[in-house]
């Protein structure tokens, strides 16, 4: 199934993503994945007919980009770093 290997694939790539999040959280814009996690929910939303093909990549999307914002959120406070960019 294709959808599988898109999201195995896009799983495998994200890992230095969220690593970058946890070690240095202040160099990403939190609000980008959280948007993009939004953008991600509203597809998944728009699908007329629910089968497993249809739903795993938003799906992913969805969760993944959350947990990357959520990543940076909990790791910028825990560094006493601000939530902007400033």
């Amino acid at each position: 199934d294709w959808s599988s290997d898109v999201c195995s694939s896009d799983l495998i790539a994200c890992i230095p993503t969220v690593l970058h999040a946890i070690r240095s959280p202040q160099e990403e814009t939190w609000i980008a994945f959280a948007i993009s996690s939004f953008a991600s929910l509203l597809t998944f939303l728009s699908i007329n007919t629910y089968t497993a093909a249809k739903i795993a990549y938003p799906v992913f999307l969805t969760l993944g980009n959350a947990l990357i914002a959520t990543i940076m959120i909990v790791m910028r406070r825990k560094k006493g770093l601000s939530l902007s960019r400033k």
